[in-house]
C-alpha cells in the first residue's frame, strides 16, 4: 500500500503540472514575467499552487481507493483520466479555438475515455502509476525552472521624506494619466465644460493642441519618454535586465541617460510613483525612491499570491460552471485591484506633495482613465467590469475622465495648501489615447504650467512629448523664465529624439 501511495504521489504531481501547464507556459516567456514584476515570492507561490493541485488529485485518488468493499477502486482510473483530459484541454487553450469548442472536446473525451476506464481499471490504473514514475522528473525539472526564473522586483521601497537641500529650487511634478483621450476630453479650444478642474488649470498654463506620444502602447511609449529614445530604438529584456538596441548598438537602460538624470545632478530629490513597469530595474539606483506595482493582481503575500496563481490556472479549465465561477471571480478580483492601485498612487503622490521638500522631482504614472471602467465619477468603486477588461462605452470613459478631473482638482488643492502651486512646474499628459475609439491614438493631451505663470496660452501645431525631457532639463539647470519655455517649444516642434 505504501508503494502504491508513493507511486500515486508521482502521478498526482505530474497531473498537477499538466493542470497548471498553460500558466507555466505563459510565465516561461521573459516578457510576461517582466510585466508581472516577477519576484522570488511568485516562484514559491507558483510551486505551492502546483503542489496544492497535486494534493487534491492525490487525496481524491486515495479516497476512492479506501472506500469500503473496493467500491471506489474502479473509479481511480476515470478520475486520473479526467484530470489528464482537463489539463490537456486547458493547455490547448492557447490555440485559436473558442472555449465552446474546447468544452465539447472535453465532454466528448469524458464520454469516450473516462467512463470506459471504469471497466478496465486494473490495467489502466497500473499504466497511470507507471506513467507517474516515468514523468516524475519532468515535474521536478518544472519546479527547478520556476525557481530559477529571475526577479524583476527586489522589494517594496519606503516613501520616506528626505531633508531639503535647496530652499529656492523649483518643485517639479509630472502627472501622466494612462490612455487619456483628446477627442473624449476636448470640445473646441477647451476641455469639456464638465471638466472644470482641467479647464481651471488650463487658464494659467500652456495647453498643446497637437501633442503626440511616442507610441500607442504604454509598454513602448513610457520607456521611450523616460529615456528620450526615438522609434529607431527598441527595448529588449531578459534575465532581469533591460537594454536599448538599435541595429548592432546596445545600451543597458541603467547606463542610459534618462528623465531623472539632470535633476540628480542638480541636487534634487527624485521619486517615481506609478504602476505597470518594474521601473527600478530599468532606471537603476539613480532615483531615490520608486513605488510601483504591476497592472494585474499577482498577490501581496503568500496567501494572496496563491489565490492569484490558482485562479489564473483555473481560468483556462473548461467544464460546467467555469464561466460563472472562475471568470466572474477573476473579474471581481481584477476590478477591485484596479480600484485599489488608483488609490495607492493617489495617496503616495499626495504624501510626496505634503512631506517632500521643494527640491523634489516627482514623476507619477496613473492608471486612470484607462479601462477597466470600475469607477464612479466621484472616484468610488462602481463594481466589476462587464464584458472584456478593456471594453467600454463613451459613457464609461466619461466617468473615468471625470475621475481624472477630480484627481487634478485634488492635486491643485494640495499644492495650494502647501504653498507650492504658483512656483511649481506642473506637466500633465498621457502615454497614448483611447486605443479602442481614437482614430489617432498617438494624439494626447498636454498641459504645462510654468512656474509663476498667470495667463493661459495655446500652442498650435504638432509637438511630441518626446521633447519634454529637454524642457525639464532646462528647469533642472535653472532656466525658470517662461521665455525659455516658449523658445524651446517653438524650436522642438516635430522633434524626433
Amino acid at each position: 500500500m505504501k508503494r502504491l501511495a508513493s507511486s500515486a504521489v508521482w502521478i498526482s504531481l505530474v497531473l498537477a503540472v499538466l493542470l497548471n501547464l498553460r500558466q507555466v507556459g505563459y510565465l516561461a516567456v521573459p516578457q510576461n514575467r517582466y510585466m508581472l514584476h516577477w519576484r522570488s515570492l511568485d516562484a514559491g507561490v507558483m510551486i505551492l499552487a502546483i503542489l496544492a493541485s497535486a494534493g487534491v488529485v492525490f487525496a481524491v485518488h486515495e479516497g476512492l481507493d479506501r472506500l469500503p468493499r473496493g467500491l471506489g477502486r474502479r473509479w481511480r482510473s476515470p478520475w486520473l483520466t479526467a484530470v489528464a483530459l482537463t489539463g490537456g484541454i486547458a493547455t490547448a487553450s492557447y490555440l485559436d479555438v473558442s472555449s465552446d469548442v474546447l468544452f465539447w472536446i472535453w465532454l466528448a473525451g469524458l464520454m469516450g475515455l473516462v467512463l470506459p476506464a471504469a471497466f478496465f481499471d486494473a490495467k489502466i490504473h497500473a499504466s497511470w502509476i507507471r506513467a507517474g514514475a516515468v514523468f516524475a522528473p519532468v515535474a521536478l525539472v518544472t519546479f527547478a525552472q520556476i525557481a530559477w526564473w529571475e526577479s524583476w522586483v527586489d522589494g517594496p521601497e519606503e516613501l520616506v521624506a528626505p531633508i531639503e537641500r535647496d530652499a529656492d529650487a523649483v518643485p517639479v511634478y509630472v502627472f501622466l494619466f494612462d490612455e487619456w483621450s483628446v477627442p473624449e476630453s476636448v470640445r473646441g479650444a477647451a476641455f469639456r465644460p464638465e471638466l472644470e478642474h482641467l479647464n481651471a488649470l488650463a487658464r494659467t498654463s500652456i495647453t498643446f493642441r497637437q501633442a503626440h506620444s511616442p507610441a500607442a502602447d504604454t509598454e513602448v511609449s513610457l520607456p521611450h519618454l523616460l529615456f528620450e529614445r526615438n522609434s529607431e530604438w527598441t527595448l529588449e529584456k531578459a534575465s532581469g535586465r533591460a537594454w536599448w538596441q538599435r541595429g548592432g548598438e546596445v545600451v543597458p537602460t541603467q547606463e542610459s541617460a534618462n528623465l531623472f538624470e539632470p535633476f540628480t545632478r542638480a541636487g534634487y530629490h527624485t521619486v517615481l510613483v506609478g504602476y505597470y513597469l518594474p521601473y527600478r530595474r530599468l532606471l537603476g539606483d539613480e532615483i531615490d525612491v520608486i513605488r510601483t506595482r504591476p497592472h494585474v493582481p499577482t498577490g501581496r503575500g503568500w496567501l494572496d499570491g496563491f489565490v492569484s496563481r490558482w485562479l489564473e490556472s483555473a481560468r483556462f479549465v473548461v467544464g460546467p460552471g467555469r464561466r460563472p465561477f472562475f471568470l466572474e471571480s477573476y473579474k471581481s478580483r481584477y476590478s477591485r485591484y484596479w480600484f485599489e492601485i488608483r488609490g495607492e498612487v493617489e495617496r503616495e503622490v499626495h504624501s510626496v506633495i505634503d512631506t517632500w521638500p521643494r527640491d523634489t522631482f516627482l514623476f507619477s504614472h496613473w492608471p486612470i482613465p484607462h479601462a477597466p471602467f470600475v469607477f464612479e465619477a466621484d472616484g468610488s468603486y462602481r463594481g466589476p467590469f462587464e464584458g472584456g477588461r478593456t471594453d467600454g462605452t463613451s459613457a464609461d470613459y466619461a466617468r473615468s475622465l471625470a475621475n481624472v478631473d477630480r484627481v487634478v482638482g485634488d492635486l491643485v488643492a494640495k499644492l495650494r495648501a502647501n504653498g507650492r502651486f504658483d512656483d511649481s512646474l506642473l506637466i500633465l499628459t498621457s502615454d497614448h489615447g483611447w486605443k479602442k475609439r481614437d482614430a489617432m491614438p498617438l494624439w494626447v493631451p498636454l498641459i504645462v504650467k510654468w512656474p509663476n505663470q498667470r495667463e493661459g496660452m495655446i500652442v498650435e501645431g504638432r509637438f511630441p512629448t518626446l521633447a519634454l525631457p529637454g524642457l525639464l532639463e532646462g528647469v533642472a539647470r535653472g532656466r525658470r523664465g517662461i521665455g525659455f519655455a516658449l523658445r524651446y517649444i517653438s524650436e522642438h516642434r516635430d522633434f524626433d529624439g
